[in-house]
């Protein structure tokens, strides 16, 4: 009985935290790009500044070890010790001490800098509890793939302007820099920051790569450790992480800055959907940074792309179509174009069946968007899920981005986007 009840009680938590959640960015969910950027901004700005001391408290809060109350899990080695075994001098081995993940000196926000005084510097969102010793070998370097081992940390690897992070906090990593850009706009006693797409920024308010942070972000998604986080610093700061509590828009501020969509592929088959104009003009080109692991790709008429035969009959790609794939393990796509202008743009569904791509960047209720049109017979996701307008049933839930899907139709029909 003490089980189910504190099954109960986890579960209300959860729920409690959601509606809280949902009320926190009321007004955002019709939002995308530059207009939701300034919504969030908005909204994360002017929290409540702590002290430096303060941040020590909180961070033995937010990180501590699930498994042991008594602990604290840095984020690099990827250890757990005794959260009093803060590095109050460098004599102190293996003890942890505050990591900046948008390093200080990028933004001049630590002591001595033309904004030590702000809130920027005991910003917790931005404070990852480390190994001391890591965090001065990490020093103010730039995010992104490869390089050297680290000698301690061992599931990082560095070059001199770069820092890899483990696998398992990627996202993690990415998503406290995503807040930090959207967060530090120039207010008063506060740096700009940006995200960039190089490496070597010091001493401008400037880190990357933000097309690997990006990857990052699909390749480790928010789980229970970073949830739990993001509520202990909005209980003391009064302010919350949005890119935590909706991964989504990420897409919907960034993927245009770096003119691609990346869509993250689960092994075996999938319906990839396109929203962006492609200038390829065949398959090779299309799938470049997948072809290693692809082995068919088809379209809704048969045609298909062999890649270890090299035979290709599907061509290019036209805009709102889709495609059925199988690769060989889970992969992170780059699709390279300009995005599909929605507006010009509607779904436009043939009679008998299609496969069509979902292009917009957030999910949306198949029936709220088909509108229970009965000309609509069936639509089925990769899942072999099916929605039945006619019906009113829907197995599917949402569209979501980055995916198609076979729809049956008894007439032709033109729907909006908007």
């Amino acid at each position: 009985m003490k089980g189910i009840q504190l099954t109960i009680i986890s579960y209300l938590l959860v729920f409690a935290q959601n509606v809280c959640a949902q009320d926190y960015y009321s007004g955002t969910s019709t939002l995308y790009g530059e207009d939701l950027r300034i919504s969030l901004h908005q909204l994360i700005d002017s929290h409540t500044q702590l002290s430096y001391s303060q941040c020590k408290t909180v961070l033995k809060e937010s990180d501590e070890d699930s498994s042991n109350s008594n602990n604290i899990i840095l984020v690099y080695k990827q250890n757990s010790i005794d959260k009093d075994n803060f590095a109050y001098s460098s004599s102190l081995v293996d003890y942890w001490n505050r990591e900046h993940v948008w390093a200080k000196s990028l933004g001049s926000f630590g002591p001595g800098g033309t904004y030590e005084n702000g809130p920027a510097h005991t910003d917790v969102h931005n404070i990852k509890p480390c190994d001391a010793s890591v965090n001065s070998d990490r020093g103010n370097k730039s995010f992104d793939n490869g390089g050297t081992q680290h000698n301690d940390a061992l599931n990082c690897y560095y070059t001199s302007d770069s820092w890899e992070a483990p696998d398992d906090v990627k996202g993690d990593i990415a998503r406290i820099l995503f807040y930090m850009d959207v967060r530090y706009e120039g207010g008063y006693n506060e740096p700009d920051l940006t995200l960039v797409e190089f490496l070597d920024t010091y001493p401008n308010p400037e880190i990357g790569n933000l097309e690997t942070l990006l990857e990052w972000h699909l390749l480790d998604p928010v789980d229970e450790f970073e949830l739990n986080r993001n509520e202990v610093i909005f209980s003391w700061q009064g302010n919350r992480n949005p890119f935590i509590d909706h991964p989504e828009y990420v897409a919907l501020i960034w993927a245009d800055d770096i003119g691609s969509t990346l869509i993250n592929i689960p092994n075996g088959w999938f319906m990839l959907g396109v929203n962006r104009i492609v200038e390829a003009d065949n398959m090779v080109v299309f799938f470049e940074s997948i072809i290693d692991h692809l082995l068919i790709a088809k379209d809704v008429n048969g045609n298909v792309f062999l890649p270890e035969w090299g035979f290709d009959n599907i061509g290019s790609l036209d805009p709102g179509e889709g495609l059925l794939i199988k690769v060989d393990a889970a992969q992170i796509m780059t699709i390279q174009g300009v995005q599909i202008n929605l507006a010009e743009n509607p779904m436009q569904i043939p009679v008998g069946w299609s496969m069509k791509s979902f292009m917009k960047n957030t999910p949306i209720d198949v029936l709220d968007f088909i509108d229970t049109n009965e000309d609509v017979v069936i639509i089925k996701d990769y899942f072999g899920n099916a929605c039945i307008p006619g019906m009113n049933f829907n197995g599917i839930g949402d569209f979501q981005p980055g995916q198609a899907y076979l729809i049956k139709s008894i007439s032709e029909i033109s729907i909006s986007w908007e």
